[in-house]
Parts: structure tokens; C-alpha cells; sequence
């Protein structure tokens, strides 16, 4: 038990640290780029500042598309223990360097730090391939993982309301734009810390296999020539696509339609990553009693859409409260039955290899709203969330058209 915990708790740590430092940053960014306040000089236009804040969005999801499956590769060679470690030094740099970056006030110094931050950020693949090694039997390695599952939900949610509240100088004259990176700095180093004494290896058998930079770029590629998963990585992609540019642009509509604060913005987002944890936790379960996963993949995809249009409606802030729930409960159900419907049309030997993809796709999904969002943020700040709509819906029509062709020949439900 002793040895498990070992392997365990550092992983779990690591885990939500990751994610904290993530959702931290979501508050931040819009004010620093469209802020008087912020980083950018104020003779800069509306559309050169958007043009950057998407470019600003796109670098993360651009260096983990190399960086997840490079140190997943490495970690197989050389340990999960080393990776894990330079993967946190990286991150604990990336760190300084952004809030270096916020205080003279250089934009190329935070480009360079979320391109560090998101290679970086890929170990999230190490931790889960960790707790695969320590686990001694299928179901312990159910367990572990949906305990993963509660250090990501818990960094999603803490980590917008930290960093909103750690930029608010309302609250104390100390916090500034700058403060959640010297915090998630200190955080990171505490945490190499404790990795490096109280983590112990779990990869048995060292593998010597070809590291290779562009596995991401070849998994993207790989999803076209698996017909039985074809459909369902598109559907997948659009969903993600539709998601992120929802969670990388809101914020900028927070602030230019309703005047958000950092912290008012941060208390949304903590508030919205509640309700996932609620469907994921509770709804899901009640759900997959009583209908299969196509069913409820087929109704979310379609009333996340409308969730994301309901989003446009209102002129006061506090009714944002009602209806994010509802996007929240959408993705929240979507997200796991998609995950194992894609599980059980990859088959039991090919599992690996599927969520590798899965990843690829989902890091790609994460990069393109960003650039997308970004140039179509300059003519309106409402076109980013419309874009997440209609991208729901053709993720819906692409389901309920195309996936009985190509799935395992189930009737549909």
C-alpha cells in the first residue's frame, strides 16, 4: 500500500497541478491584450490585438501536439521519473517567465513561455502511462484513473478562481496580472520537490524505441485510415473544436460585452467546471443505466449547440449563471460516452494507440479555434461563440448521418 501511495500521490499532485496552471491563465489573458492595463501598447488596433490573442491561444495546444507523444516516448525509454521531473522544470520556468513577461510588459516573452508551458504540459500522457504501470489489475487501473479524473476536475475548477482572484488588486494591493505565476511558480517547485523525493519509478521494463517529434502530426493522420473510427474522430474533433474556442474566447466576450474583472471572470469558469464535475460524476452514471452511448452522444452534441447560441441571449451578467450549467451538463455527458464508445470500437488490444490519436486530434482541436477565433474576434466578439455552435451541430449531423456506415453495426438507438 505504502509502495502504491508512493507511486500514487505524486502523480495525482502532478496531475491537477498541471490543470491548475492551465485554467489558471483563462482570467488573465483577455485583460492583458484588451486591457488598457495589460501587456500591449494601447496604439495597437482592435484587430492587431485580437490577431495576437489567438496566435497567444494556439501556441499551448501547438507545442503539446509535440509535446505529449514526444515524452510519452521518452518516459518509455528512459523512465517516467526523469520525464515527470524535466517536464516540471520546464513548466516552473514557463512560469517565471510569463509573469517576467507581464512586468516589462513584452509579449514575445509570453509567447516563448506558453510554447515552454505546452510542451511541457504534455507529461499529462507520462502520469496517465504511471499509473498504468502501478496498477496491478484491471480494475484498480479503473479506480486510479477516475481518481485522475477528480485532480483534472479539481485543477479546472481552482484554477480559473485563483487566478481570478490572484490578479484582482481590489482584493489586496499585492495581486496583480503578474501574481498567479509567481504562486503556480512556487507551486511547481514544491512539486519537484516532493517528485523527486517521494515518487518512485513504476516502469519495470525500459523499451528502446525511435523518439520521434512528429507522432502527433502521423496520429492526425492515422485517424483517416481507421474506417470503423473515422466518423467518431471527426465527430470528436468537432466537438473539442467547438468547446475551446467556447473556453478560450469567452473571456474576451466577459470583458467587452459585460465589463468583466479577472475575478468575476474566473468565478465563472470555476463555477461552470462545477457543474462538469457534477455530470461526470452523478448525471453520467444515471444516464448509463438507462440509455446507451449513442443515444446520448446524439442528444448532447445537439442541445450543447443550442446551450452555446442560449449563451448570446441575455443583457445581464447573473443570467450568464443559468445558463452555463447547461452548457456544462451537455459536454459534461458527452465527453465520457464519447470516450467509451471510442474505446469499445477500438477494440481491446489497440487501446493505446486509439486515445494516443484521440489526444493528437484533441490537441489540433484545441490549436485551430484558436487561430479561427482569434482573426474572427476582429470583426465581432460574438462570431467565436456562434463558431462553437454551429460546430456542435455539425458534430451532431455527422453522428446521426454517418456513424451507423462506419461503427460496429449496432442498431441505432
Amino acid at each position: 500500500m505504502k509502495k502504491q501511495f508512493r507511486s500514487f500521490a505524486p502523480v495525482f499532485v502532478t496531475v491537477f497541478l498541471d490543470v491548475f496552471g492551465f485554467g489558471l491563465v483563462i482570467p488573465i489573458l483577455a485583460p492583458l491584450f484588451f486591457d488598457p492595463t495589460g501587456v500591449v501598447h494601447a496604439t495597437y488596433s482592435h484587430t492587431s490585438r485580437s490577431l495576437m490573442f489567438g496566435l497567444m491561444l494556439a501556441l499551448y495546444p501547438f507545442a503539446q501536439l509535440f509535446g505529449a507523444p514526444f515524452l510519452g516516448a521518452l518516459s518509455d525509454k528512459i523512465g517516467r521519473k526523469k520525464v515527470i521531473l524535466l517536464s516540471l522544470l520546464g513548466s516552473f520556468f514557463g512560469y517565471i517567465l510569463f509573469g517576467f513577461g507581464i512586468v516589462v510588459h513584452r509579449v514575445s516573452l509570453l509567447f516563448v513561455s506558453r510554447i515552454l508551458s505546452g510542451f511541457m504540459g504534455g507529461n499529462i500522457a507520462v502520469a496517465w502511462s504511471s499509473l498504468a504501470d502501478a496498477s496491478s489489475s484491471e480494475e484498480e487501473r479503473v479506480k486510479n484513473f477516475s481518481l485522475m479524473g477528480v485532480a483534472y476536475a479539481l485543477g479546472l475548477i481552482i484554477g480559473p478562481l485563483a487566478g481570478g482572484k490572484l490578479a484582482d488588486v481590489e482584493i489586496s494591493t499585492w495581486f496583480t496580472l503578474a501574481m498567479p505565476f509567481w504562486v503556480a511558480a512556487t507551486l511547481s517547485f514544491l512539486n519537484i520537490i516532493f517528485v523527486a523525493q517521494a515518487f518512485q519509478e513504476t516502469l519495470r521494463r525500459f523499451v528502446s524505441k525511435k523518439v520521434d517529434w512528429l507522432t502527433g502530426f502521423r496520429n492526425v493522420a492515422r485517424a483517416y485510415h481507421l474506417p470503423r473510427l473515422r466518423v467518431l474522430f471527426v465527430v470528436i474533433f468537432l466537438l473539442f473544436f467547438g468547446l475551446n474556442i467556447f473556453m478560450q474566447f469567452l473571456q474576451v466576450f466577459l470583458v467587452e460585452k459585460f465589463h468583466f474583472s479577472e475575478s468575476q471572470i474566473g468565478d465563472l469558469f470555476g463555477y461552470t467546471g462545477l457543474w462538469i464535475v457534477v455530470a461526470q460524476a452523478g448525471l453520467t452514471r444515471l444516464l448509463a443505466m438507462r440509455m446507451r452511448a449513442e443515444t446520448v452522444l446524439k442528444y448532447a452534441t445537439f442541445f450543447l449547440g443550442v446551450s452555446f447560441l442560449a449563451l448570446l441571449l441575455p443583457e445581464r451578467s447573473w443570467i450568464l449563471f443559468i445558463v452555463s450549467p447547461f452548457i456544462a451538463i451537455f459536454f459534461g455527458v458527452m465527453q465520457p460516452n464519447a470516450t467509451s464508445l471510442l474505446s469499445d470500437l477500438g477494440g481491446r488490444e489497440a487501446q493505446g494507440e486509439v486515445f494516443g490519436i484521440a489526444q493528437s486530434i484533441q490537441s489540433l482541436a484545441q490549436m485551430i479555434p484558436a487561430l479561427l477565433g482569434g482573426i474572427s474576434l476582429s470583426f465581432h466578439v460574438a462570431i467565436p461563440i456562434i463558431l462553437a455552435a454551429c460546430a456542435s451541430f455539425a458534430a451532431w449531423g455527422v453522428f446521426i448521418l454517418f456513424f451507423k456506415e462506419e461503427g460496429t453495426g449496432r442498431p441505432r438507438s
